[in-house]
Parts: C-alpha cells; structure tokens; sequence
C-alpha cells in the first residue's frame, strides 16, 4: 500500500501536466501518448553525485545525475539525458508550438519543451528521497531544513518555497506537517 507522501509524488505531476494542457489547442495530436522504454539492463537511479560534473555556463540550479548538471531550458538530446528511463509521455506543448516530452524515471522526471529543432528541459520533478539537489535537499527533510540550506525564498506560496535564479525556479512543496512532497527546477518560460 503506497503512503500519502507516495501518492503526493505520484498525483502532483499528473495533476501539474493537466494544469498545463487546459486552454493548449488541439492540433490533432490528442491527449499524449505514453512510450515504454524499459529494459532489463535499466541501471539504479539512486547514484549519488559525482565529483567532476559539468557545470552549467550560467548561475543557476542544477540536478546532478550521473557526472552531469540537468538544468532547466538546457538543450538536451535522447542521449544527453540520465540512463534508466522507464517510459515517456508526449502531449502538446503549451510552452511552445510542438510536443512535449517527459522522461518517466523510478525516482524523478524530465519535461522537454521543443525549440525549433532542439528539445530544452521544461522542468526537472524530484519524487523520492533516493536523489537531492546539488545542494543536499531531498525529501526526507522538512521546511525548516530547507529554509537552513537555501536562506530566504523568492517566494512563499501556499505549501511551497519558491527560489529563483535568473528565470529558473526552484520549488519545494509540503504538506500540512511540513514534510517536504516534492522537489521541481522550473524553466521560466511559462511565466
């Protein structure tokens, strides 16, 4: 039986990509289709960050996964992306005009936004306490630890802590108890 903290992580995304789609047109693409990509060579996704990653060129924040920084409205390609995708989901984009893709993995996910010819991280959905931020936050901790690690936030919204650098967001998202639910790096384009 899965716990309301699971079942936060699971509902959260869902409910946020249908929040995206109201108001997309409907070109003829329908609602989205999901691919399965698994494979039973697929590699554990709780790695811990690794010394040497490359750095994005600008200041923001970054998911490190397997010796690389995953930033939003960062080009990426099919094999850019970490290793152990168990699926993908295309819908259309309301960010852009064509589809966009999110790469389902065990413990986070990663939306693309097309950009002409090039795909770019929409957002980045941490969803269990199996991988953090470059800066240590996973979702074992609760608000006031956050607040500890990251200072001051942007801003405070109901239930969540919204830091920003540049036009990139990071968001922490609670519950009633301040448990931390749910980690996202939010690309700026849809402000």
């Amino acid at each position: 039986m899965r716990t309301s903290k699971q079942l936060k992580a699971v509902l959260f995304p869902l409910l946020l990509c249908a929040v995206w789609s109201t108001g997309c047109a409907d070109t003829g693409g329908g609602a989205g289709t999901v691919t399965d990509t698994s494979s039973p060579a697929q590699e554990a996704s709780a790695r811990a960050p690794q010394e040497g990653i490359s750095l994005p060129q600008t200041e923001t924040y970054y998911f490190p996964m397997d010796g690389q920084a995953y930033y939003p409205d960062q080009t990426v390609t099919k094999a850019l992306l970490p290793p152990g995708c168990t699926g993908t989901f295309e819908a259309q984009s309301c960010a852009a005009q064509g589809m966009d893709r999110t790469y389902l993995y065990p413990d986070y996910e990663i939306s693309t936004y097309p950009d002409g010819e090039e795909e770019r991280i929409l957002y980045i959905f941490l969803k269990t306490d199996q991988v953090r931020t470059a800066e240590g936050a996973d979702l074992s901790m609760r608000k006031e630890e956050v607040e500890a690690l990251y200072g001051t936030p942007s801003r405070e919204e109901a239930n969540a802590l919204v830091y920003k650098k540049g036009s990139m967001r990071l968001m922490f998202f609670f519950d009633e108890s301040d448990a931390l639910t749910a980690i996202e790096y939010h690309s700026g384009i849809t402000e």
